[in-house]
């Protein structure tokens, strides 16, 4: 699963998510351009987790910050706005939806400066918080999307 931000901002816009480790166990997730991007994640349809099989680690909410971390995620993620496209010849189908934590839980996603993060990377990249009341001054609401690839349809 890839997975990448929109926005009204064009200098946000299409930036995809990466993580980047700030504690025991503990990688908070910014935004950088698509080759950078360090995130390879594995959807499980019935457990609604997204998960790292290179890192055993789960993507979650963790207060207001988005991270990969180790344990069990209490967050479970769907998609809306979901397109698909099929490739038969390849058994193969292409799939992009917005990613939406908790079944539309009350908050959105922001890309955030200096959000506090444990060693400030957010001084120097937007950092992917989600807030559910009123955003800092130094955030923009985005939207995540997730590219996927379903084998077998």
């Amino acid at each position: 699963m890839e997975l990448f931000v929109r926005t009204s901002n064009s200098t946000i816009s299409n930036l995809h998510l990466n993580a980047i480790n700030e504690g025991s166990g503990i990688d908070y997730i910014f935004l950088v351009d698509t080759e950078l991007s360090n995130i390879q994640l594995i959807y499980n349809t019935a457990t609604r987790k997204a998960e790292s099989l290179a890192t055993n680690r789960q993507l979650m909410l963790l207060d207001k910050f988005v991270a990969l971390s180790q344990g069990v995620s209490l967050t479970n993620w769907d998609l809306s706005e979901i397109i698909r496209l099929h490739d038969t010849a390849k058994g193969i189908t292409y799939i992009q939806g917005r990613l939406v934590p908790n079944k539309y839980e009350d908050g959105n996603f922001y890309a955030c400066t200096y959000a506090n993060d444990p060693n400030g990377y957010s001084d120097i990249l937007p950092e992917l918080i989600y807030y559910s009341g009123t955003p800092e001054d130094n955030c923009l609401k985005v939207y995540v999307y997730a590219n996927l690839i379903e084998k077998g349809k």
